[in-house]
């Protein structure tokens, strides 16, 4: 049995980079494959590139109680960081939000608050 690990915080450009990792993978084997251990390696090896611990997951279909050959879907968990001492800099993640990092339409210069309301960079006071 393996114990749950608490969930990463990312900042944003984590979470770009993650992206781009999915697309690769998607462009790659958006088709059938076979060879689940060489994929899962793959899988495993691109996210640590990109600084993350990955964890595989694979769900198998079947149609009538028949298991299909070919037929399986991976579902990755990222873990944690390749570096053991990172700690989180929530002024760096302030910054990336601020600057809207991931081009999120209308969300440039502003962090959105728990009850719906929004705090803009540069003023102390939340509207």
């Amino acid at each position: 049995m393996t114990v749950p690990r608490p969930p990463i915080e990312l900042y944003d450009h984590e979470v770009d980079a993650i992206q781009k990792v999915w697309d690769t993978l998607r462009d790659r084997h958006q088709k059938s494959f076979k060879n689940y251990d060489a994929v899962e390696r793959e899988i495993v090896s691109r996210f640590a590139e990109a600084g993350f611990i990955a964890h595989v997951s694979w769900f198998k279909y079947s149609l009538d109680g028949v298991p299909q050959d070919g037929a399986a879907m991976p579902e990755v968990t990222i873990v944690g960081r390749c570096d053991p001492g990172h700690e989180f800099d929530r002024d760096q993640q302030v910054h990336e939000v601020t600057s809207n990092l991931l081009e999120i339409p209308g969300q440039e210069g502003v962090i959105r608050t728990d009850q719906g309301g929004t705090f803009r960079a540069g003023h102390d006071h939340h509207h």
